[in-house]
């Protein structure tokens, strides 16, 4: 429970990221549009009221609760099924800047991760969860995002596609790198 607490917080200042940067990025930049863009993001939204929320002293009514939780659920499952639709047009293709992102992914994710465990004196249990959740396969957000502003998404999707299938190796080398 404490490693999924953890995964949990990461997960989410991750998604602070992808939904901040990783809009200015697909937007064209830091312009109105952009931030108008990150302003009505309702996963960018989730997460600061979730955090805020967490900092008080109100608690939930339990059937909130128990509805949330059950939405929540249906999150990545509805995520999986949303990247499959928009792949299945997709024609993948290997090429050397396909290479060159996984190595980037895996190896630099990890390298990041080492460095931030490095930086902050982490030991143990959070160890462990900053390393591997650095070197884990791409997201499916990375090919979603793409579409939902009109762009392409062929190279994300040949990459969220194979990460997620050398995921198989590369989770458990980044266990075993994390000791």
């Amino acid at each position: 429970m404490e490693a999924m607490n953890l995964i949990l917080i990461y997960d989410q200042v991750q998604s602070i990221f992808m939904f901040t940067l990783g809009i200015l990025v697909i937007t064209g930049g830091f312009s109105k549009k952009s931030i108008f863009s990150m302003l009505h993001s309702p996963v960018l939204w989730s997460v600061v009221l979730g955090f805020l929320f967490r900092l008080t002293p109100l608690s939930m009514p339990q059937s909130l609760v128990e509805s949330f939780t059950f939405a929540g659920e249906a999150a990545s499952p509805l995520a999986a099924f949303a990247l499959g639709v928009s792949i299945r047009s997709i024609k993948f293709t290997f090429s050397w800047n396909l290479i060159t992102a996984l190595i980037l992914r895996f190896a630099g994710g990890y390298l990041i991760g080492y460095l931030a465990v490095m930086a902050f004196g982490l030991t143990g249990l959070a160890r462990t969860v900053v390393l591997v959740s650095t070197a884990l396969p791409s997201a499916m957000f990375t090919s979603i995002l793409p579409l939902r502003y009109g762009l392409p998404n062929q190279f994300a999707s040949t990459m969220v596609l194979t990460s997620t299938l050398l995921g198989i190796l590369t989770i458990p080398l980044s266990f075993a790198l994390a000791g």
